[in-house]
């Protein structure tokens, strides 16, 4: 069934403010969590490393957002969902900085979680482990700036389409297989922890709690498999080009998130204390009360015989 003029611009409505939301909320969430890890550190002290890591990551969140902010005016605005001729070759230059963004703060995120495995452990074997992720994660991050910037020659091929070009073949198929890659990097880099968290003197239900803490960087490789979906319905359409972008944003947001919060315990101990608190104030309360209903009862009582 055709779709009206009017339907389509309410579509291109609903899709605009959705990418701004998005982008607000992630860019907030982002910003709000790291600022939460400071303030923990500020508490117990900082590691510097992993925390350099997480501000790195944030910088690469808050560029990959604006760049996605920035194709709202060069396209994503048009009622018709289709990109305006002479704005084709600035809409896909950003989508590109952003796609670079979008992997460098998945780097960094992933050498926030190693970088703090690799602070917190004493064990000699285990920390030659997570130098060995720690190598590994370069080095493959080192592979994709490579095929990110040799995957056409000249560069400027990849967003300006009037140019001849010699583009490797089958990108598609790359792509995929870059996803793949991290997805398993992502997976290594959460389980890391989980022997070593085991091998604890603590209660169980403490193993399951630091457990459920450090793996929640699955959450992180969901989205990274929800995102590959769609990739293969890249087209001329502004919102095929741009939800690709979202699902990645929301990806290296949820792993920066996931990252940070390890280092909360501070954050937690201080909510702990608050509640406990309130409570307690709550029971005195509740005590003072029944203490002097039975003070004036008793009164009462030797008031009564004083009477008698």
């Amino acid at each position: 069934m055709a779709i009206t003029e009017q339907e389509a611009a309410k579509s291109s409505h609903t899709h605009l403010v959705m990418v701004i939301l998005v982008v607000c909320f992630a860019l907030c969430v982002s910003i709000l969590f790291v600022a939460l890890r400071f303030w923990c550190r500020c508490i117990i002290g900082f590691s510097y490393w992993d925390d350099a890591a997480a501000v790195m990551a944030l910088l690469c969140i808050i560029g990959m957002g604006s760049c996605i902010l920035t194709l709202v005016p060069l396209g994503l605005n048009d009622p018709t969902g289709t990109l305006p001729e002479d704005k084709t070759t600035p809409f896909y230059k950003c989508t590109y900085i952003a796609a670079f963004f979008y992997k460098e703060g998945l780097f960094w995120a992933k050498m926030t979680f190693l970088l703090l495995y690799y602070k917190i452990v004493t064990l000699s074997y285990w920390r030659s482990a997570y130098l060995g992720a720690i190598m590994v994660v370069v080095l493959w991050n080192i592979c994709q700036i490579l095929i990110f910037f040799l995957q056409c020659a000249p560069l400027e091929a990849v967003w300006n389409r009037d140019l001849r070009m010699k583009c490797v073949t089958n990108r598609l198929e790359l792509a995929y297989v870059c996803a793949g890659i991290n997805i398993l990097t992502d997976l290594v880099v959460a389980i890391l922890p989980l022997p070593v968290i085991w091998k604890l003197n603590l209660r169980r239900s403490q193993k399951i709690a630091l457990s459920t803490v450090f793996g929640l960087g699955c959450f992180s490789i969901a989205l990274a498999i929800v995102r590959i979906k769609w990739v293969e319905t890249w087209s001329l359409t502004t919102w095929d080009i741009v939800r690709p972008q979202l699902w990645a944003l929301a990806e290296v947001t949820s792993a920066l998130v996931c990252a940070c919060i390890p280092t909360f315990k501070p954050l937690l101990s201080k909510i702990n204390a608050i509640i406990v608190g309130r409570k307690r104030n709550a029971t005195e309360f509740v005590l003072e009360g029944h203490r002097s209903d039975v003070e004036f009862n008793a009164g009462s009582i030797r008031h009564s015989e004083g009477f008698s």
